[in-house]
C-alpha cells in the first residue's frame, strides 16, 4: 500500500476527485449543522411539554418508520445512488429512467401494503407487538412516513447524482426542519396531543415534496431521462441482485438505529423509550459529516470503480475518513465529555439519567462515523458478500444482546448493546476492507488524530466529574480543544488544497497552513 503522504498528496492524480468530493460535501455540512440544530430545538421543545408516556410513544413510531422505510423500498436507496451514477457516467438514459421507475412502483405497492396494515391491524398490533394504546393508534398516523421518506430519499440521490447538492440542501436542511418547527409551535400554542404532533410531521414531508419534485422533474427532463426518445429499460435482474447483497450488508445500520426503540418499547414500556431516545438527536450530530458526506462519496466512488482508478478511490476514502474524525470531534466531546450537563441544561432533571445513555451511544455513533466510510467503498466497488455475511451474524448478535440486556436495565441495556455491536462490526470492517480492496482502513494520519481525539475527550470529561462546571464553560473547553486538534492535524487535512479561499481569511491562513 501507498505512504499515506504519497497517497493523500495534494498533487497526487487523485486530489481533483477527492477535494471535489469534499467542497460538495461542505454545502451538505452546512445543512445538516442546521438541521441537527433546529431538531435539538425541537427535540428540547417537545421533552419538556410532553408526558415521558407521550414522548415515549411519539419517539416509537419515529423508530419504527425509519425502518419500515427501508422494507417498502427494498432497501434500495444506496443501490439507487451507485446505478444512477454509473447510468449517468455512461450516458445510459433509458436504464437510469427504467431504474426510477421500479423504484417508485416498488414504493407505491410495499408502501400501500404497509399502511394499510398498520391501519388496519391496529387493534392486533396492540395486543402483540406494540402493547401501548397511544402508541398503536399514533403509528397509524406517522406510518405514512415510511413511502413518503422513500420518495424523498430517491430526489436527493439523483439531485446529488446531478451534482445538484443545493437543492438537497434547501429541501432537507431547511425547508423540512422550518415546517417541524412550525409543527410544534402549533401544538404549544393550541395545547394539543401528541397526535397533532404525528399528523405536522407527516403533511410537512408532503408539502416539502410538493414543492421539490417540480425542479426534480425539470432537472430529468434537462439531463434527457425524461424525453420523448427515451423508452426505459428496467434493469430490475442488476438493481435486485446488488440490492439483495446490500440490504445484507446494511441489516446491521438497519437495525442499530430502528430496532432499540422498538425492542425497549416491547420489553420496558414508552417510559423507558422516551429515556433511551431523548437525547438522541444530540448523539445523532456524531454522524452529521458522514451523513453529508455519503451523497456525493458514493457516486463519486461508484464513478472512480466504473473508470477503473482504484488509487484515487483509495485516496477518497482514507482522506474522508480523516476528515470526519477530525471534524466530528467538536460533537463527541460535547456529548460524551460534557454528557451530564449537557443533558441536564436542555432536558431538565427529570432525564439526569439519560447522560450515561448519551455518553455511551455517542461513542458507538463517532466510531460509526469515523469507520463507516469503510462499507460504503466496498458497496461502491460491489464488494458485498463478505460484509453482508459478517453484518447478518454481528446483527443476530446484536438483537440477543439488546434483548438480554433490555431485560435487566432498560434504556441503558440498549445503549451498552448497541455500543459494543458498533465496535464489532468496526473490527469486522478492518478485515474485510483488508483483505478484500488491499486498503489499509487506519492509516498514520487517522491514528495520530484519533490519539488526540481520546486524550482531549478524557480531559474534558475528567474536568466535567471533578469541577461540574456549566454549559457555558463546557462550550469553550470544547472549542479551544478543537482548534487545537485542527491546529495539529493541519497537514494531513491538507484543508487551504481543498478550501484554498480560506487562505484570503489572515488569522486562518495562519492557523491551516502547514509547518
Amino acid at each position: 500500500m501507498k505512504d499515506a503522504q504519497a497517497v493523500t498528496s495534494p498533487s497526487s492524480a487523485g486530489t481533483t476527485s477527492t477535494h471535489s468530493a469534499l467542497r460538495g460535501s461542505s454545502l451538505l455540512l452546512l445543512g445538516r449543522l442546521l438541521a441537527i440544530g433546529t431538531g435539538v430545538v425541537i427535540q428540547v421543545l417537545i421533552v419538556r411539554y410532553l408526558p415521558q408516556s407521550a414522548f415515549g410513544a411519539f419517539s416509537y413510531c419515529i423508530a419504527l418508520t425509519t425502518l419500515l422505510t427501508v422494507v417498502v423500498s427494498l432497501g434500495m436507496e444506496q443501490t439507487m445512488s451507485r446505478f444512477a451514477a454509473i447510468y449517468d457516467e455512461r450516458g445510459q438514459r433509458d436504464q437510469l429512467a427504467g431504474a426510477i421507475l421500479f423504484y417508485l412502483a416498488v414504493v407505491v405497492v410495499l408502501g400501500g401494503l404497509t399502511v394499510a396494515a398498520a391501519i388496519l391491524g391496529r387493534e392486533q398490533l396492540e395486543r402483540t407487538v406494540i402493547q401501548d394504546r397511544q402508541s398503536a393508534e399514533l403509528l397509524g398516523i406517522m406510518v405514512l412516513l415510511a413511502p413518503l421518506q422513500a420518495i424523498d430519499t430517491l430526489s436527493s440521490t439523483l439531485f446529488a447524482v446531478h451534482g445538484r447538492p443545493g437543492a438537497i440542501f434547501w429541501r432537507r436542511y431547511v425547508i423540512t426542519p422550518v415546517l417541524r418547527i412550525g409543527v410544534v409551535a402549533v401544538m404549544l400554542m393550541t395545547q394539543e396531543s401528541v397526535f397533532v404532533l404525528g399528523v405536522g410531521y407527516v403533511a410537512a414531508t408532503v408539502v416539502g415534496l410538493l414543492i421539490y419534485l417540480p425542479q426534480l422533474w425539470a432537472l430529468l427532463r434537462e439531463r434527457g431521462v425524461i424525453a420523448r426518445g427515451t423508452r426505459p429499460v428496467l434493469p430490475v435482474r442488476p438493481l435486485l441482485a446488488f440490492t439483495s447483497s446490500a440490504v445484507f450488508a446494511d441489516l446491521l445500520a438497519i437495525t442499530l438505529f430502528a430496532s432499540d426503540a422498538v425492542i425497549v418499547g416491547w420489553i420496558s414500556g414508552p417510559e423507558e423509550v422516551a429515556m433511551l431516545q431523548a437525547t438522541q438527536p444530540l448523539a445523532s450530530g456524531n454522524l452529521v459529516i458522514f451523513y453529508a458526506l455519503i451523497p456525493l462519496f458514493i457516486p463519486a466512488a461508484s464513478r472512480l470503480f466504473a473508470g477503473g482508478d482504484r488509487p484515487k478511490g483509495e485516496q477518497l476514502y482514507a482522506t474522508c475518513s480523516l476528515w470526519v474524525a477530525v471534524f466530528t470531534f467538536p460533537v463527541a466531546a460535547l456529548t460524551i465529555g460534557c454528557a451530564a450537563v449537557v443533558t441536564e441544561t436542555l432536558f431538565g432533571q427529570r432525564y439526569a439519567d439519560a447522560a450515561v445513555i448519551l455518553a455511551i451511544m455517542s461513542v458507538g455513533q463517532y466510531l460509526l462515523a469515523v469507520f463507516g466510510l469503510g462499507g460504503l467503498t466496498l458497496k461502491a466497488h460491489g464488494t458485498l458478500r463478505s460484509l453482508g455475511v459478517a453484518n447478518v451474524l454481528v446483527t443476530a448478535i446484536n438483537l440477543g444482546v439488546n434483548i438480554v440486556l433490555v431485560q435487566h436495565l432498560g434504556a441503558l441495556g440498549a445503549a451498552v448493546g448497541t455500543t459494543v455491536t458498533i465496535g464489532l462490526l468496526t473490527l469486522v470492517k478492518f478485515f474485510i476492507v483488508r483483505r478484500e480492496l488491499g486498503m489499509s482502513p487506519v492509516d498514520r494520519r487517522l491514528t495520530r488524530a484519533l490519539l488526540q481525539v481520546v486524550a482531549l475527550t478524557g480531559t474534558l470529561l475528567v474536568i466535567n466529574v471533578a469541577l461540574r462546571p456549566g454549559l457555558g464553560v463546557d462550550i469553550v473547553l470544547v472549542v479551544l480543544a478543537s482548534v487545537l486538534l485542527l491546529w495539529t492535524s493541519r497537514r494531513d487535512l491538507a484543508l487551504l488544497h481543498v478550501f484554498p479561499e480560506v487562505a484570503r481569511v489572515p488569522l486562518l491562513r495562519a492557523l491551516f497552513r502547514g509547518p
